[in-house]
């Protein structure tokens, strides 16, 4: 999806063989309220991308399933952000490869 502003998103991305992707303008961000979603793979381009709101909401399944094994490039940030917004913080699972610059993609 392509946005071009802040989008607040509560309902549940699924689908295990899916690639949720975000791009859009810099200063764009995609904040998602729900805590479990289940696509497999996270591309992010020149966006942030927000797990939880408020202080609340954000978890490891924010940013999609868990892999059972390590996956490099699990998650991709070229040009973008990605953060939480739980005041408790959240831990991520070993298994989940980030990867950040222009080889992301």
């Amino acid at each position: 999806m392509t946005i071009g502003y802040t989008v607040l998103y509560a309902g549940i991305i699924a689908g295990a063989g899916n690639t949720l992707e975000v791009t859009g303008n810099s200063g764009a961000e995609f904040k998602t309220y729900s805590a479990s979603h289940s696509f497999g793979k996270l591309v992010i381009d020149t966006v942030l991308y927000t797990a939880g709101s408020g202080g609340t909401g954000g978890s490891d399944t924010s940013f999609g399933r868990c892999p059972g094994t390590h996956r490099r490039r699990h998650h991709a940030a070229e040009r973008g952000q990605m953060r939480e917004n739980n005041s408790g913080g959240i831990t991520l699972s070993a298994n989940r490869g980030i990867t950040n610059g222009p080889a992301a993609g």
